[in-house]
């Protein structure tokens, strides 16, 4: 292991000899893209793409975060540039191993792909995976071990989705709304209570993703049921959803953060409930607005 490690010192050290400011800003950008954009990609692809593709994506990004997170704590690996000072790098919260980046844009990226269907979208989707990890290995987050794995876990995270989806899928179609909105609850609960009790995985990531896999999946099993929006539409529609459901969705942030977390349990407890009133907004509260102010397209659109 120490061997992997003193290589990917030198790999980044002998990418980073190559950087001009210029180079340098494009990596930044393109890291945060895999990051804090999501922010903004979800609702875009939720509400003015594709609805029911946005739900996929969302709930395979979700179980992604959760699946990170637990190796993340697990392994305890350090970052580049706290092992060797003369890597630069404005560093990173968590630990390194696996890339949580790498790991998400193929997932998210590959999902999409397979919904699209074209030739083309896919070298896109593949492109920008490639991108993304090379972005957290130049600006040292990340080794380039931390990276491969990150890719190696999204792709089979990629296949299990592709594989099993249409399985999964049907065997939830044979639940009527209250069982559906069970299963969410009770996923959410699982992951609160492994985030809750098992020695080291007590990360607040997780337990905000506990939230949201309740939140997000009661909405969803509400808001397929209950409402005709699609995501589809004219151009005027799509971008006025998202100018309408954003700003909310940002605010709900803001409170959120506003209010302040107590520590220890009770604060996790707290943020998978802030978390699972923001799932409820993208996947059930957003849509529903959109109908009413008349900004969504018949089903047949």
């Amino acid at each position: 292991m120490h061997e992997i490690l003193e290589a990917g010192i030198e790999f980044i050290l002998w990418i980073q000899g190559f950087q001009t400011p210029a180079t340098t800003r494009f990596w930044e950008i393109f890291t945060n893209f895999g990051g804090s954009y999501y922010v903004y990609l979800i609702p875009a692809l939720l509400w003015c793409v594709d609805y029911r593709t946005g739900l996929r994506t969302l709930a395979v990004f979700t179980a992604t975060i959760v699946l990170n997170t637990a190796l993340k704590d697990w392994f305890a690996a350090p970052r580049p540039y706290q092992v060797d000072d003369r890597i630069v790098s404005h560093g990173e919260q968590g630990y390194g191993l696996p890339s949580g980046h790498a790991q998400l844009a193929v997932v998210f990226w590959g999902v999409i792909a397979s919904w699209v269907g074209r030739a083309w979208f896919w070298g896109l989707a593949v492109a920008i995976m490639f991108l993304m990890g090379l972005s957290r290995v130049v600006t040292g987050v990340h080794f380039s071990s931390d990276v491969l794995a990150g890719w190696a876990l999204g792709a089979l995270t990629l296949w299990l989705y592709l594989r099993y989806r249409s399985g999964i899928e049907g065997w939830l179609a044979r639940y009527p709304l209250v069982g559906q909105a069970g299963w969410a609850i009770t996923a959410g609960a699982v992951v609160l209570v492994f985030v809750l009790f098992v020695p080291g995985a007590q990360s607040p990531m997780n337990a905000g993703a506990a939230g949201f896999i309740a939140g997000g999946g009661l909405g969803a099993a509400v808001g397929v049921r209950a409402l005709s929006f699609t995501g589809r539409g004219p151009a005027w529609q799509r971008v006025l959803r998202f100018a309408v459901g954003i700003p909310v969705m940002l605010g709900l942030m803001g409170a959120m953060r506003g209010l302040g977390l107590p520590e220890g349990g009770l604060g996790r407890i707290a943020l998978a409930g802030d978390l699972a009133v923001l799932g409820l907004w993208l996947t059930l509260g957003a849509p529903w607005l959109f109908e009413k102010l008349r900004l969504s397209s018949p089903s047949h659109a």
